[in-house]
């Protein structure tokens, strides 16, 4: 199954919730200001937004409260823009003007420098907060990401255990920490954390994503089934949960049913190359192999470095008995990944057919020579050499 990517925490990323939390009590009544202030949230254009943050800066005179505020807006929505440089102005100046260290403010700085990969300045401001406010869950949070990404994992659990000791509802702490266990291979103590966010929030999409993935891994397929159906009903014009339900239904040997889960997929999009190659590689276990080859065709057509689609298209050919053809997609897959030991297992087993018995040898002592004890590879090559 291909992998997902995951973002970063996404608590800290919509303008409204991160807005809403400023502290704007303090700030003077100014009614053309308070009326700005509220266009703010009733706008979905970042632009907008930034338009109103003049406005406000220009009528604003004597209130250096009111003016953290509005540094503190704009840092958000640069970061949402992705215009790090600028962001990183405006959160600088909220701060320096900020009486007392305010953790919302640093704590949208932190996700700022996550997101700009300045991963060891993030780690010293997230300590900052945590010196002021150690009860602060979003730190504690970053603080666990951060050993996590260091693959500290047994601290990062650590830290996701102080989040989800203060907040036992954090879907983002509970998913993170089975993330962690993930990684030191404890499944079941990951399926668990999973578990329990899904209690939380049952349409939490990382969640789901994570569970059918390890999963599949540990062939609990029906689970991942599962998962992935919960997937698809969240968005059913997402390939991610139909072509992995397909691949997992593959793992299954349920071929015809795979098939009509890459199928939607690629009536969603016709150009996934993984989509392509796993209905080539169902096809061909069906013994549909004219077919099969036309998806692999389908895949090397939109990218002719695809490993997998030439080696599954030599598969195919050998099947059907052509071997020099099958050689040459083997070759052309070597030529992409010369390291990777399946297409020259591959190609070992059809020169063995042809009777080319020292290429076949050659061919083993390349597979031996990239992954050590192979007892199939002795025997063709002990073979090979029996018929010279």
């Amino acid at each position: 199954m291909d992998k997902i990517s995951f973002k970063t925490p996404d608590f800290t990323n919509t303008f409204e919730t991160n807005f809403k939390k400023l502290d704007k009590s303090d700030i003077e009544k100014n009614p053309e200001i308070s009326n700005l202030l509220e266009n703010l949230f009733a706008l979905d254009d970042d632009f907008e937004r930034l338009e109103i943050c003049s406005q406000i800066n220009i009528l604003n005179k004597t209130d250096a409260r009111l003016e953290v505020v509005v540094n503190t807006a704009q840092g958000i929505i640069y970061r949402n823009l992705k215009q790090f440089a600028k962001s990183e102005i405006h959160f600088t100046n909220a701060i320096k003007n900020s009486k007392e260290q305010d953790p919302y403010i640093l704590e949208n700085y932190v996700g700022l420098l996550i997101d700009a990969e300045r991963f060891d300045d993030a780690s010293v401001w997230n300590e900052k907060i945590l010196l002021i406010d150690k009860n602060n869950v979003i730190a504690w949070c970053n603080k666990g990401g951060n050993f996590l990404d260091h693959e500290k994992y047994p601290e990062a659990i650590e830290c996701f255990d102080k989040a989800i000791m203060l907040d036992e509802n954090n879907t983002f702490a509970l998913h993170k920490k089975g993330q962690a266990f993930e990684y030191l291979k404890k499944y079941q103590e990951a399926i668990e954390c999973w578990n329990k966010a899904l209690e939380i929030d049952e349409k939490n999409w990382n969640v789901l994503c994570s569970k059918s993935e390890i999963c599949y891994k540990i062939e609990k397929n029906q689970q991942s089934v599962e998962c992935l159906d919960k997937i698809i009903a969240i968005d059913e014009n997402n390939t991610y949960g139909w072509t992995n339900k397909g691949a997992v239904l593959d793992n299954l040997e349920r071929y015809e049913e795979a098939l009509v889960c890459y199928d939607r997929a690629l009536q969603i999009d016709k150009n996934d190359v993984s989509v392509w190659t796993n209905k080539g590689t169902a096809l061909n276990s069906l013994e549909k192999y004219p077919e099969a080859i036309e998806c692999y065709d389908k895949t090397i057509a939109i990218d002719e470095n695809h490993y997998n689609a030439w080696v599954g298209k030599g598969v195919t050919l050998g099947a059907l008995e052509k071997y020099p053809e099958a050689i040459e997609c083997y070759d052309k897959a070597i030529a992409i990944d010369a390291k990777n030991e399946r297409a020259w297992s591959l190609k070992a087993f059809d020169l063995m057919f042809q009777e080319k018995y020292q290429d076949a040898m050659e061919c083993c002592d390349k597979v031996l020579f990239l992954g050590g004890y192979n007892k199939i590879m002795l025997q063709i090559k002990s073979d090979s050499y029996q018929h010279q």
